[in-house]
């Protein structure tokens, strides 16, 4: 193993209004080159244009920070279990094959 551990760091839920809710996950990693494959891994799958989910993330430094937002606490639940799933299969990948860039 190369040493990769995204583990789910900080994160929060929150309802934005009285038709919204929200959660953001930051999710270090061991650099920054890291955290942006995962984040282009994640992006290729966009949400569902109905579903009332919308999905923001940006790397700051090495860490991955994860925004997801719903007018449903359900499809919130369902969107964010996808995404971390997603981030998962990403550090799987990068870890089976060492993920080091060319010399």
């Amino acid at each position: 193993s190369s040493g990769i551990n995204a583990e789910y760091g900080q994160h929060y839920f929150k309802r934005i209004n009285l038709r919204m809710y929200s959660c953001s996950v930051a999710i270090p990693f061991p650099s920054e080159r890291h955290a942006t494959i995962a984040m282009r891994s994640v992006g290729a799958d966009k949400e569902p244009r109905k579903s009332g989910v919308t999905r923001d993330m940006v790397v700051c430094g090495d860490t991955l920070l994860v925004s997801v937002s719903a007018d449903e606490l359900r499809m919130l639940r369902v969107s964010i279990g996808s995404v971390l799933d997603l981030i998962r299969l990403s550090v799987d990948t990068m870890e089976l094959f060492d993920c080091k860039p060319p010399s």
